[in-house]
């Protein structure tokens, strides 16, 4: 919450000082305002006991799987708001920021911004597994159960 916290304050910061921030600035900030890391981690709370302060430690150090998925979100609701044009004429975007940094289209900036998409299902993926690729007994026993074995009536 801290950290959503300081967020806020940043934006607040640089609309009150009419700065301008870098693609590179701004993500970073934005993918902290979204909320999503936060709600990945207070999440872990209602599942009782089962949840250790290891595993508090561990969300609260940025882990891979959580910045993925925070991409992915903000990434995504990025595109559409700015497709849309959701957004004030003076708010700043993620996408306008990436537009003007780079001197690129909206269209290159919503490429750039699926690549990025992409790139984060594949780190999701890879820290978690497909289930597929190394198959462990969850898996084959929920296959096994729903295609092989008969469900009694």
């Amino acid at each position: 919450m801290i950290r959503l916290a300081q967020a806020y304050l940043l934006e607040a910061k640089w609309t009150h000082q009419n700065y301008k921030p870098t693609f590179e600035e701004f993500r970073d900030n934005v993918l902290l305002t979204s909320g999503y890391a936060m709600f990945a981690i207070t999440a872990f709370m209602g599942m009782g006991d089962v949840i250790t302060l290891e595993t508090f430690t561990w969300a609260a150090g940025d882990p891979k799987i959580i910045k993925a998925s925070t991409i992915i979100c903000r990434f995504m609701d990025n595109i559409a708001k700015h497709k849309f044009k959701h957004r004030r004429e003076d708010d700043c975007s993620t996408i306008k920021c990436y537009m003007e940094q780079y001197g690129v289209t909206a269209q290159e900036a919503y490429d750039g911004f699926n690549k990025h998409i992409e790139n984060s299902w594949k780190e999701i993926n890879k820290e978690e597994g497909d289930g597929y690729t190394h198959v462990g007994k969850a898996p084959k026993g929920g296959i096994t159960s729903l295609l092989i074995e008969p469900v009694p009536l």
